[in-house]
């Protein structure tokens, strides 16, 4: 029966197409909320060349919609563009899906249309595919540490995940930094591999590169995760060192004080030691120091960030301002802050 076809053929046809109405008008709510400004420079790519692949993190609503914005929107090959060679209904590539259980723990699995995209390329060796991946930064707030315990009970599922996400986009949607890297030419990540390498060893060594690249540039503008303060603060007074100092403040002679004085005054100090980071804080004199700075000066130039930027990827970087004067690293956190990095932590001198 041919009949029974032509009607699948075209409830599959508009359900197609209703998605994408529907994805088409939560992109643009999305994008009430959002304004974006970007890392480094937007990699240049041929629209009329297929062999352009995107390459995201993780599978996300909010990613694809956004991606998909700017590719169009920047004149760049679209993300959801359906590839012919090889056969792909879109041009990107989420390296992670994650799979709730029952239980609520998130399976990692790697993305199987990376896999089908290097079966072909082996398939046909005289064909490129060039990969770019993407890092979206909703707001620029590091993680908090997760106690080693609470790796192996954590519940989250998807529904608190894109609560969660949601949430980024309603308060921080208007500081959303995205970073295209460079494109990677899978051919050429191919050719440094033996000949006898099976398909799942490609795979798997491109994505662990991938997933390199999603941290470093993750830690590069964000930092690394932040430890809980108060548990730092505890930490630092058992040590043994701070623990010799109190105890020597409590023996008999001149400045002899109790045990209980000498302790809160280690506290005290460790209070001002540790920093305390808050990304509402960031924001606010984001918006207060371009305010001052418009009104103080008539420029400021930055020159080889681009270096900082590709060192703080591996590597941790102390800043030397010449401390002429209170505005040097008052300016130089915010260069850095506005150029997609962490700003430093100060270390002032009490006087």
């Amino acid at each position: 029966m041919i009949y029974p076809a032509r009607i699948k053929q075209r409830a599959d046809r508009l359900i197609n197409r209703l998605a994408r109405i529907l994805m088409v008008l939560t992109e643009r709510l999305m994008l009430l909320f959002v304004r974006i400004s970007f890392h480094r420079n937007l990699p240049q790519a041929d629209n009329n060349n297929d062999s352009y692949f995107y390459a995201l993190g993780n599978k996300s609503l909010s990613d694809r919609l956004l991606l998909s914005h700017i590719t169009r929107h920047y004149k760049l090959p679209w993300s959801e563009q359906a590839s012919e060679q090889p056969e792909e209904p879109v041009s990107y590539i989420a390296l992670h899906n994650h799979y709730y259980g029952l239980k609520g723990v998130a399976e990692h699995t790697v993305s199987p249309r990376l896999a089908r995209i290097m079966a072909y390329l082996l398939e046909n060796p005289d064909h490129d595919i060039q990969l770019i991946p993407v890092t979206i930064f909703w707001g620029r707030a590091p993680g908090q540490e997760t106690h080693w315990l609470n790796r192996f009970s954590d519940q989250r599922g998807s529904v608190r995940q894109s609560l969660q996400r949601l949430a980024a986009i309603l308060f921080h949607g208007r500081h959303t930094l995205v970073h295209f890297a460079e494109p990677v030419s899978l051919r050429e990540l191919i050719a440094t591999s033996p000949k006898s390498t099976l398909i799942n060893q490609h795979v798997r060594k491109t994505a662990r590169l991938l997933r390199v690249h999603f941290r470093q540039t993750r830690i590069s503008v964000t930092g690394p995760e932040l430890p809980d303060r108060k548990q730092l603060i505890r930490q630092l007074i058992r040590s043994p060192g701070i623990q010799a100092a109190i105890h020597e403040a409590t023996q008999p002679g001149e400045h002899q004080i109790s045990s209980q004085k000498a302790r809160d005054k280690a506290e005290k100090y460790a209070d001002e030691i540790v920093a305390n980071v808050s990304y509402s804080t960031q924001k606010m004199f984001d918006v207060l120091l371009s305010w001052l700075w418009n009104r103080l000066y008539d420029g400021v130039q930055i020159h080889n960030i681009e270096q900082v930027q590709e060192t703080a990827k591996h590597s941790t970087v102390v800043y030397v301002p010449c401390h002429r004067s209170h505005m040097d690293y008052l300016l130089l956190s915010y260069a850095l802050y506005n150029h997609g990095l962490t700003p430093p932590m100060s270390l002032p001198v009490l006087t």
